[in-house]
């Protein structure tokens, strides 16, 4: 069984990222539960658990996870939509649409379209 954070508590859909990112041990990614594509929320994004829309510090994480063991999330295209959606007119990124740019949230954006580029 995965060690739970009491920090993150992700979506149900995607308890196995508290076994394959959160916790340092021996086990390989391997042993760990598969990504939960169904995870993936309307707007395109992840969220933590009880939010009502997704964050790009969470889909961050979750993505990170995909890469972990070579997948993709169940649709890129949306994904991609609420990234653009996250850009502010100053052409950074805000953690979600509508919110201030700041330089984790640019760099979450910048991360999350190379991964999905890179594929």
């Amino acid at each position: 069984m995965c060690a739970r954070s009491t920090a993150w508590r992700v979506t149900p859909a995607v308890p196995w990222l508290c076994c394959c990112v959160w916790v340092v041990s021996s086990t390989s990614a391997t042993t760990c539960s598969r990504p939960s594509k169904s995870g993936q929320r309307d707007d395109g994004g992840f969220s933590k658990a009880g939010e009502k829309g997704a964050d790009l510090e969470t889909t961050y994480r979750v993505l990170r996870g995909f890469v972990m063991v070579k997948e993709r999330p169940a649709d890129p295209d949306k994904l991609r939509g609420f990234v653009a959606r996250c850009r502010n007119a100053d052409g950074g990124y805000g953690l979600a649409p509508g919110q201030p740019s700041n330089v984790t949230a640019t760099y979450f954006a910048s991360i999350i379209l190379y991964w999905l580029n890179d594929r």
